[in-house]
């Protein structure tokens, strides 16, 4: 099996688009990651859309997937399902020779001041979640 580090070396792989800036560009005005369980046919489509117009690479639909930003929607609780789900569809959407990415975005528009403990350790609970299918040990390992 050929990883991307193996592909990176010898040729530049093509990646998807900024997803949201897609969707965003569809006339969709709401959290896009949500999608991942409303809408996750046309979710796959995009991605299958991506990879026919040349991407080697797609990114799960997860940059605003994070405790945080869903909480802006009433979505917190959703966190492992959604990613769960934007993993599944990509998966499901990549082809042998597609390499799959998970995303994490930033936070923006909170004060530094108003992140709390809980808040700072979002990235690798997030990351853990985009792990899917790898036990948490071996996830965990592979962020250090």
């Amino acid at each position: 099996m050929t990883t991307i580090i193996d592909e990176l070396k010898k040729r530049i792989l093509i990646a998807d688009g900024a997803m949201g800036t897609l969707l965003y560009s569809y006339g969709i005005d709401r959290c896009f990651e949500e999608l991942n369980l409303s809408h996750s046919e046309q979710m796959k489509h995009v991605h299958e859309a991506y990879i026919a117009a040349g991407a080697d690479v797609i990114q799960t639909n997860t940059y605003g997937a994070n405790y945080i930003k869903l909480s802006r929607y009433g979505l917190q609780d959703d966190v492992k399902k959604i990613n769960a789900a934007a993993v599944k569809i990509a998966r499901s959407a990549a082809r042998p020779e597609t390499f799959v990415l998970g995303t994490i975005g930033g936070v923006r528009g909170f004060q530094k001041q108003s992140v709390t403990r809980r808040d700072q350790a979002e990235f690798p609970r997030t990351a853990l979640l985009l792990a899917a299918g790898k036990s948490r040990r071996a996830a965990a390992r592979n962020l250090l």
